[in-house]
């Protein structure tokens, strides 16, 4: 049992030698960070005289490429996708400042380093391409796997009949849960898990698919019913922690969600105790409504 991201390793630890990976080191977060801000840094130093990209610095900040470089992979977008989603996410990124400072101390305006992205958008993406390459150069070269490599490889082992038919007689029982959350990815690997003896049982909620910025998509509900054989469907609409008059708001704001029109949420309170009234409280920032909390 785990994430699929810590099954994924457990997978490819066992497969390594059979698919010539070499040692397995996994690479967090924080580490990702690290090898691209060298990444960015490097690139800078090797384009300094560079004039149409000499706000490198100022711009490609390594904790936005880096979620940029997920998003590509996890949505699996091509060669336009990328482009386009490069130049929206930098330009977002130059306006939320004024003004930036250089390493020097020197005071650059959004307007100065807004124009020249703009006027040389290609040279900038070319170097977003050169700090992706260092990224990857460095990965291969330490044997590190980033969350994103984990989900690939298993994807890569499972294509592999005779790893999937082995793989695929280890389980006769799967069971997902926050089934709203996947995505392409990550169906893939249930479908390929699934073997014909195999019975999968998944439990979501469309209304609480949130984590779209990794590709997740609530359709996987409704694809899941289309490619599977046989599907009994439950409703789980008792809820036992809060009461009547929460549920009730719950209900309303819920079922205003215009992506989920098909599915109307009726909340059942199983809870004992239902005193209690809903206070709405007008909170004009994030640090408000913390005060507010504690």
């Amino acid at each position: 049992s785990g994430t699929f991201h810590s099954v994924a390793s457990k997978i490819i630890r066992s497969y390594a030698t059979r698919m010539n990976i070499g040692r397995v080191k996994i690479l967090d977060e924080k580490g990702a960070y690290a090898i691209f801000a060298e990444s960015v840094e490097n690139i800078c130093l090797e384009n300094e005289n560079q004039i149409s990209t000499i706000y490198i610095r100022e711009i490609m900040d390594f904790k936005i490429l880096y979620g940029l470089y997920s998003k590509i992979k996890n949505f699996r977008l091509n060669p336009d996708e990328i482009f386009e989603e490069f130049y929206k996410t930098i330009k977002k990124r130059i306006q939320q400042k004024d003004r930036f400072e250089t390493k020097n101390g020197e005071i650059l305006y959004q307007n100065d380093i807004l124009e020249d992205f703009n006027s040389n958008k290609i040279e900038y993406f070319n170097k977003f391409k050169d700090i992706i390459k260092k990224y990857g150069e460095k990965k291969r070269k330490d044997f590190l796997f980033d969350f994103d490599d984990l989900i690939e490889t298993w994807i890569k082992i499972l294509r592999n009949p005779e790893f999937c038919a082995e793989i695929n007689s280890q389980y006769k029982y799967i069971f997902v849960d926050e089934y709203q959350d996947i995505n392409e990815y990550q169906y893939e690997i249930l479908k390929r898990l699934t073997g014909p003896d195999c019975v999968i049982f998944v439990i979501g909620d469309s209304n609480q698919c949130i984590y779209q910025f990794r590709g997740s998509n609530d359709k996987y509900i409704d694809t899941f019913k289309k490619d599977y054989n046989d599907v009994q469907e439950f409703e789980l609409n008792y809820n036992y922690r809060s009461i009547s008059s929460i549920l009730e708001c719950a209900e309303i704001e819920i079922n205003k969600n215009e992506r989920n029109q098909k599915r109307k949420v009726n909340l059942i309170s199983k809870s004992t105790n239902q005193d209690g009234i809903v206070k709405f409280i007008d909170i004009k920032n994030d640090t408000e409504m913390q005060n507010k909390i504690i």
